[in-house]
């Protein structure tokens, strides 16, 4: 029988003993590596992807919410502008215009206050200011409609038209939409 030399680990010394690689774990770990780095790689692509995609879905459902509530909000402005907003000038037109003119002679009370309105409320705007102590000059003026009065004293002229405010609040309350529409494709 022969004997067979059998050779054993060195574990006396302080250097690690450098184990020879075979080739084929070369190859193997190199492939192995890639295939590790390309499977993160399109793990990262469609997780960008499927991100992107919810973030449309939330993009489009934001859109058709805005676009739902316009359309709502345009039927309120709508109703706002042709009835409320009128129906409160119409109540108020009064009562603003006596605080105007009074406010006016307040701050001038040695000059006389001279204020033009339109024939038809000559004498409901005459017998309101009748207990005022101020002194004033009304006319009828048959270039004003209901809605109007011009308040002047020596110095300046007020114009009150309620016709006019009426217009401008049912255009801006009736343009709220279309401004939101600009704006949403700037």
């Amino acid at each position: 029988m022969t004997a067979h030399q059998l050779s054993l680990e060195s574990f006396d010394s302080d250097q690690p003993a450098e184990a020879a690689r075979h080739p084929e774990y070369e190859r193997g770990f190199a492939e192995g590596r890639a295939e590790a780095m390309a499977s993160v790689e399109a793990g990262r692509r469609d997780a960008i992807a499927q991100l992107a995609g919810q973030l449309d879905d939330v993009n489009f459902g934001f859109e058709e919410a805005r676009t739902q509530i316009l359309v709502s909000l345009r039927g309120l402005m709508t109703d706002l502008a042709d009835t409320i907003v009128p129906e409160v000038l119409n109540e108020t037109f009064s009562q603003h215009l006596i605080e105007t003119v009074l406010d006016v002679a307040e701050y001038h009370c040695a000059e006389p206050v001279i204020i033009s309105v339109s024939p038809d409320n000559h004498a409901s705007i005459e017998a309101a200011l009748a207990s005022s102590q101020a002194m004033f000059d009304i006319n009828a003026d048959h270039n004003l409609t209901d809605d109007q009065v011009t308040i002047s004293h020596q110095e300046s002229q007020q114009i009150i038209d309620f016709d006019a405010l009426r217009r401008s609040l049912r255009t801006a309350l009736l343009g709220l939409e279309t401004m939101e529409r600009k704006s949403a494709h700037e």
